[in-house]
């Protein structure tokens, strides 16, 4: 026995040896055990936030500043969408808002700018695309949105603020479903009645919903005292589009213009969008150098651009006077005209008939 426990005692020794060598080189182990690869999802793994950038509030607001409604109409919706009190850090006194209004007016333009401001102050924001929590299978639609609606309650009180959550093209949520094929209206009413017990009854969470509907057409539940509340967002009038034209114009390093100046290309302009004046002033130099090649003897930009003509930018911006500032922006809007077909627009500025969204 005595020299069987030799035997095994040398032998333990020597696999010790051996399995602590192996520790120290443990990328030329022989035997590795192979990782699995997972057929499902790892579980979401906590990342640690970075610390805010402490703000001022003018920093938090900023994106509000490039949003051009009528005063009276943005302190609502400021008001209604929790902006002061997401500042003050207590709970909001409203659920939210139903922007509606004809297509390209700026519903959208103006729920990022709300979804920008509660970002900057440390808040959840999120902008919920209809389709992609749309299912084509019964109650999934629903399902879907209250997991939304969970994850911004759950976001509102680790933030201890309030959350946003923004759905564009809503008109499916806010909208009475309507009596079709049974499956269909239930798929729909599953999905607004998740909205009603959410709207109202948990303050910490605000709605911003767009669309193209009529307020007849509205849930009643939804927008009853204390909910939802309806605003209108229509056709720029003459005090936005001069404000417009300044910051636009100021922002791409055009020209400073005057009060009399913005509201002389306000008036020019009296049935287009914020969109028509942002762009003629984003694109604004390539205007003034493809009109400067034209003038050099150039029937086209390609031929210009096939010769390898340039102008530089000095020389384009030598040319930005307010009177040819207007000139382009008036052939610019025939141009348009005349590529679309429009006649003279007028029936852009009726509220009604807004098509659907």
């Amino acid at each position: 026995m005595g020299e069987n426990d030799d035997y095994f005692n040398i032998l333990n020794g020597l696999i010790i040896d051996k399995f602590n060598n192996n520790l120290k080189n443990k990328d030329q182990w022989i035997f590795k055990v192979p990782r699995c690869q997972a057929s499902e999802e790892p579980a979401p793994s906590a990342e640690k936030e970075k610390p805010a950038t402490p703000k001022t509030r003018a920093d938090i607001l900023a994106p509000l500043r490039e949003v051009f409604l009528d005063d009276k109409l943005m302190d609502t919706v400021v008001t209604r969408t929790a902006v002061p009190e997401l500042l003050e850090g207590t709970e909001p006194g409203y659920g939210g808002v139903i922007l509606f209004g004809p297509p390209g007016t700026g519903k959208t333009v103006l729920m990022d700018a709300l979804g920008e401001v509660y970002t900057r102050a440390g808040a959840y924001s999120e902008a919920v695309s209809l389709a992609q929590i749309n299912s084509s299978y019964v109650s999934e639609f629903a399902r879907n949105l209250e997991r939304v609606l969970e994850r911004a309650v759950s976001e509102a009180s680790r933030r201890k603020k309030p959350s946003l959550v923004r759905i564009d093209e809503g008109s499916a949520l806010v909208t009475r479903a309507e009596d079709g094929a049974r499956s269909v209206s239930k798929h729909y009413q599953e999905a607004i009645d998740v909205l009603k017990r959410y709207v109202g009854n948990n303050r910490n969470v605000v709605l911003v919903i767009a669309t193209n509907e009529l307020p007849d057409s509205f849930e009643e539940a939804l927008t009853r005292e204390g909910r939802l509340t309806s605003c209108f967002v229509g056709y720029p009038e003459r005090n936005e589009r001069r404000r417009m034209w300044q910051h636009f114009a100021k922002q791409y390093k055009l020209l400073e213009l005057g009060e009399e100046q913005a509201y002389q290309l306000a008036d020019a302009t009296q049935t287009e969008q914020g969109a028509f004046i942002e762009e003629f002033c984003r694109t604004y130099d390539t205007t003034r150098r493809s009109a400067l090649l034209k003038e050099k003897g150039y029937t086209n930009l390609v031929d210009a651009l096939e010769s390898g003509e340039n102008i530089t930018g000095r020389t384009v911006a030598e040319t930005y006077t307010f009177e040819q500032f207007y000139a382009d922006a008036s052939k610019y809007l025939e141009d348009k005209k005349a590529r679309l077909g429009e006649g003279n627009g007028e029936d852009k500025k009726k509220p009604v008939g807004f098509g659907r969204g």
